[in-house]
C-alpha cells in the first residue's frame, strides 16, 4: 500500500482504491470533501445566476455597452431596438438613465449608420469634426443646418 498524507495524519490506501469510488465511500474525509464540493459547486452557480443576473442590470444601467452604442447608431428606430434620439453616453450611460433618453437593450440593430452617408459617402472630415461650426452643404445630411436623420 501507499501513504497519503492528509492533514498530518497518514491513512493506508491500497493501490487497487485510490482515486476509485469505492475509495471515495471508504474513507469519510473524502466522501465529506467530495460532498462539500457539489454543494459549493451549486451555491456558486446559484449565486452566480442571481448576482450575474443583478450586476449585468447594474452595468447596463451605469455604463454604455456594445449594443446599446450601436443602438445609438442605428438607421432605423422602427425595428425597436434604434434608438438615435438617445443613448448619448459613450461612456456613462447613467446620465440617459437619469435624463430618460436610454434604451436599454442587449440586441444589436440590422443597420447601423446614417442613410445620407450609405447613399452619398462619409462627409468630409472637417465637418464631422467641427460640427457645428462647419455645417454641411447636403441637405439632407444629419449634420446639414436642418437636418434629417432618418427619413
Amino acid at each position: 500500500g501507499r501513504k497519503v498524507d492528509r492533514g498530518g495524519v497518514g491513512l493506508e490506501r491500497h493501490d487497487a482504491r485510490v482515486g476509485s469510488v469505492d475509495a471515495l465511500f471508504a474513507d469519510p474525509h473524502l466522501y465529506a470533501s467530495a460532498a462539500n464540493s457539489v454543494v459549493f459547486a451549486a451555491l456558486a452557480t446559484l449565486l452566480s445566476l442571481l448576482i450575474g443576473g443583478t450586476m449585468a442590470w447594474i452595468v447596463e444601467r451605469t455604463i454604455s455597452t456594445p449594443a446599446t452604442h450601436f443602438a445609438h447608431h442605428a438607421i432605423s428606430a422602427d425595428d425597436g431596438i434604434g434608438h438615435y434620439k438617445g443613448n448619448y453616453g459613450n461612456l456613462l450611460f447613467f446620465w440617459d438613465v437619469l435624463f430618460g433618453t436610454a434604451l436599454i437593450t442587449r440586441r444589436y440593430p440590422p443597420a447601423v449608420g446614417l442613410r445620407d452617408d450609405l447613399e452619398n459617402g462619409p462627409e468630409r472630415w472637417w465637418v464631422q469634426l467641427l460640427y457645428p461650426l462647419f455645417k454641411s452643404r447636403r441637405a439632407q445630411s444629419a449634420l446639414s443646418r436642418e437636418p434629417t436623420i432618418v427619413g
